[in-house]
């Protein structure tokens, strides 16, 4: 707890010193820079610390006329500035020294010339690796993120959502990806939607998200600090934004859902009369799929995630592998199948996207759709890439990144069966009634993606 408070000043620290940097080039300039942020480096008094930086922080919002979303939050703040009297630690700490170092290590960064995630790298790295494992939450690679959004987000103005935002990669990916296609800052901001579950990582989103572009006004994102089985399309939430009259409420459809589900087992889950009850009461169409005991969260994510989505949306996921040989992968597949047409399922046999994790993922790109016959007729691509992402998708500071990305996709989704290509191996299944699953009823432990390629 003690890591995340102090990881959570720190964030301030650097979206401070962003606005330093970016304030007189904004469209939209401040009326007076921010001060220079100092501390005082000989104090012991924890609270002295905690009154600068507050001061410090008000003043940001004062003169920006802003960012009250990413500076106000104050998850596990109050443990790191906490004071018992009479002790002799506290006598002898040098509190101030501490926070002084941290201060110029921030300050010697050109953080706006970063164009990467760095703060969600930066969570990844901080948290420990146990906690990590309890939340299901793991870093996504860009390369993966960027996949995932560029096929999920098609025109400017669509709505997205991300139901477990984590570090808020895909946020921001989403962000990026409309200001691309030509939608505007505020534009971008307002129909980027995000949910998380700890507050911690609410704050992470809510920060990675306002510091897209910080040269831009108006940095008030739609993250919401709750359980994604809470909501309903059309639900009015407790967020209030300035200059939006009255609490937001959640898009009745969104165009895109995309995102890393936690992978945690269902039967360690602590919310699972919450899921059953959101489930139980979906909207007309959505039928609740006969998993067992042994399914993974994501699973439940999809279910839910569906009421949420317009005909002809997507929903772009990062799953476990072993939607595609498990016993709860079966009733899934059918659900899916069911709602969507499967438009590629995507693994790698020379690179693992999550080596922390506990089990191989697989990338989902579905496209919602409610015509029966449009379903039955599609046709399913199973594709095992032969090459790491990085050498098919050039870094994120290229500037061809976008276009790339676009050439890879489109690849993907026309392929005809192929061995012979030496990027990727593709095997293509009529969906059928069943999602393509004649591939796997007979037998769950048969990998649908393995022709003549043994799975790792």
């Amino acid at each position: 707890m003690l890591r995340f408070g102090a990881f959570v000043v720190t964030q301030k620290l650097v979206l401070y010193r962003v606005l330093e940097e970016s304030g007189p080039k904004r469209s939209k300039p401040f009326t007076f820079n921010l001060d220079p942020l100092e501390l005082p480096r000989a104090s012991t008094d924890p609270k002295a610390i905690h009154g600068a930086l507050q001061q410090a922080f008000s003043l940001a919002i004062k003169r920006s006329h802003d960012y009250e979303t990413a500076f106000q939050p104050q998850p596990f703040v109050d443990l790191i500035f906490s004071d018992p009297e009479g002790t002799e630690e506290t006598r002898d700490c040098r509190v101030g020294d501490a926070w002084h170092n941290l201060l110029d290590a921030v300050k010697n960064v050109s953080w706006i010339s970063i164009k990467q995630n760095i703060v969600g790298l930066l969570y990844e790295i901080i948290v420990e690796e146990r906690f990590r494992h309890q939340l299901g939450q793991f870093y996504t690679p860009e390369d993966v993120v960027g996949l995932l959004t560029t096929f999920a987000i098609r025109k400017p103005g669509e709505l997205v959502l991300d139901p477990a935002t984590g570090g808020g990669s895909f946020l921001r990916s989403a962000y990026t990806r409309k200001r691309a296609l030509g939608e505007t800052h505020a534009s971008a901001l307002e129909t980027t939607w995000g949910c998380e579950i700890t507050s911690f990582a609410a704050e992470l989103s809510t920060v990675t998200l306002a510091t897209s572009d910080t040269q831009e006004p108006a940095a008030y994102p739609r993250v919401l600090l709750r359980d994604f089985f809470d909501l309903r399309p059309g639900l009015e939430t407790d967020l209030e934004i300035p200059g939006v009259l009255g609490k937001l409420k959640v898009p009745v459809a969104f165009d895109a859902v995309i995102g890393n589900p936690p992978y945690i087992s269902y039967r360690r889950l602590n919310n699972q009369d919450k899921i059953i009850n959101a489930l139980m009461t979906a909207g007309d169409g959505i039928s609740l799929p006969k998993f067992t005991g042994k399914s993974d969260a994501y699973v439940w994510f999809i279910v839910h995630a569906t009421q949420f989505i317009r005909n002809g949306g997507r929903l772009s996921f990062v799953v476990s592998s072993a939607i595609l040989f498990s016993d709860y992968g079966i009733p899934l597949i059918r659900f899916i199948g069911y709602h969507y047409r499967i438009k590629a399922v995507i693994d790698s046999m020379v690179e693992r996207w999550f080596p922390d994790a506990d089990t191989n993922t697989v990338l989902l790109l579905l496209e919602r759709e409610e015509n029966r016959d449009a379903r039955v007729q599609n046709d399913v691509r199973f594709v095992r890439l032969r090459r790491p992402l990085a050498q098919l998708i050039p870094d994120p500071s290229a500037l061809n990144r976008r276009d790339q990305i676009e050439e890879l996709l489109e690849i993907i989704l026309n392929a005809g069966a192929s061995e012979d290509d030496p990027r990727m191996q593709v095997n293509v299944v009529r969906q059928g009634d069943n999602g393509g699953l004649t591939l796997g009823v007979d037998d769950p432990g048969k990998n649908p993606l393995d022709e003549d390629e043994e799975q790792e």
